[in-house]
């Protein structure tokens, strides 16, 4: 009983705000109000008698929880009773977090304020969380705190770690710092004993995997900055490294044609990797063909898109739940597409991520609302996924209007640029 009002709160909560973007959206979720709550009900019940292991997220919230409980006690006659989480519920919590942005950093502020110990490998595994989140929405915030957890690791001798400076050289990519990005490079060749300012035959065979992650990390930060030139002299200076490296440079370097908006050099930077594929080098794979799907997506070159797509099917490259995005995020022309690169992910069993889902709901309620109401139902997760999806929809609607209110992030002459379908 206690699950099904929770449910249905959220689903209350949830609703006003979506009734106001879309009234489609709003019947949807009326409708689930009563259908989902007895499923739901039930699914726990079964469950109950079979409980797991608690997962990372449950981890973080009841280390968050015990350290507000403690600062809640502080002065009362519960104060000596009251403990802060101990260390093995922390490992848990902060190994676990995973691909939870949004959780990442409240765990990380609630760790701080209980003046928990965290090791650099902790630091670098929650400052890497962080940058998962929606960049279209929050880049800017999401590298900011993940560089945050980096100078905090300064201040407290902790920064000599090779794992602690890659994840700031990623927060560097996402946000566009090359400079800042260099420097982490150079720190992190000194902090193994290499020259960074040697010959690059010299260096290449001293490189581990991680600083090669940090070379592609300060490629795509030139990408994002609009340095291209730079980021392919970077790129062009290794002149033949070590085959797995090199394809995560061709990785880096398409990303950053992606953020410079440079499809062009893009695409004849992928025929390069084809022809060396063609010599024995290793072929195209998705990471390499989702940054050019993309950047066709935004710039609205439709058939470019699709011939990537086509490419990616006939070769079996799984980029169906990049294109749903991507697509669905374009609109227009793109969403009929989008569809069917899901439906076609549905029959082969490829996987399509909730975000993707997300995406594809929130334009097919404006532009096809026929199609929005399968997707909901037939989701990965049953239930759960389809509520995690009204949730995902609700919170990017209202973030993305708090954005667009918020005086130190846009301008009255000039809007920010907008996922949102229906804007």
């Amino acid at each position: 009983m206690r699950t099904t009002r929770r449910l249905s709160l959220q689903l209350r909560r949830s609703t006003p705000a979506l009734c106001r973007a879309v009234p489609t959206l709003h019947r949807r979720a009326f409708d689930f109000r009563w259908s989902l709550l007895p499923r739901r009900r039930a699914y726990h019940e079964a469950s109950a008698e079979h409980e797991g292991p608690q997962d990372g997220g449950s981890a973080a919230r009841r280390v968050i929880d015990a350290v507000q409980r403690r600062f809640s006690a502080v002065g009362s006659s519960e104060e000596e009773t009251t403990a802060l989480p101990d260390a093995a519920l922390v490992h848990e919590a902060i190994q676990h977090v995973g691909r939870n942005g949004y959780l990442a950093w409240p765990l990380y502020a609630h760790l701080r304020q209980g003046e928990l110990p965290m090791s650099s490998d902790e630091l670098a595994s929650l400052a890497a969380a962080m940058l998962h989140v929606d960049h279209e929405l929050h880049a800017d915030k999401c590298v900011r705190r993940a560089l945050t957890v980096v100078d905090h690791a300064r201040s407290t001798g902790q920064a000599d770690s090779l794992v602690l400076l890659a994840a700031a050289s990623r927060a560097c990519a996402v946000g566009g710092l090359p400079d800042r990005a260099e420097e982490l490079c150079h720190e992190g060749m000194e902090l193994t004993s290499i020259d960074p300012h040697g010959p690059a035959h010299v260096i290449r065979p001293l490189l581990s995997t991680t600083h090669w992650s940090m070379q592609g990390h300060l490629i795509r930060a030139c990408g994002a900055a609009r340095q291209l030139d730079r980021a392919f002299a970077l790129y062009r200076r290794w002149d033949e490294p070590p085959q797995p490296q090199l394809g995560v440079l061709s990785v880096a370097m398409l990303r950053a044609c992606e953020s410079a908006a440079d499809l062009d050099r893009g695409f004849a930077l992928l025929r390069e990797v084809r022809s060396r594929a063609s010599s024995g080098a290793d072929a195209p794979t998705a990471a390499m063909l989702v940054p050019l799907l993309r950047g066709c997506a935004r710039a609205g070159e439709l058939p470019r898109a699709l011939k990537v797509a086509d490419f990616a099917r006939r070769h079996g490259i799984a980029i169906q739940s990049a294109a749903v995005h991507a697509f669905a995020v374009a609109g227009g022309a793109f969403l009929p597409h989008a569809l069917e690169q899901y439906r076609h992910a549905r029959e082969v069993g490829a996987p399509v991520s909730k975000a993707s889902v997300a995406k594809l709901a929130a334009a097919c309620l404006v532009a096809s609302p026929k199609d929005a109401a399968p997707l909901l139902d037939d989701i990965e997760g049953g239930v759960d996924g389809a509520l995690d999806v009204i949730n995902n929809l609700t919170r990017q609607y209202n973030q993305q209007r708090e954005a667009q209110n918020d005086p130190r992030t846009s301008h009255p002459s000039r809007r920010p640029e907008s996922s949102w379908p229906w804007d």
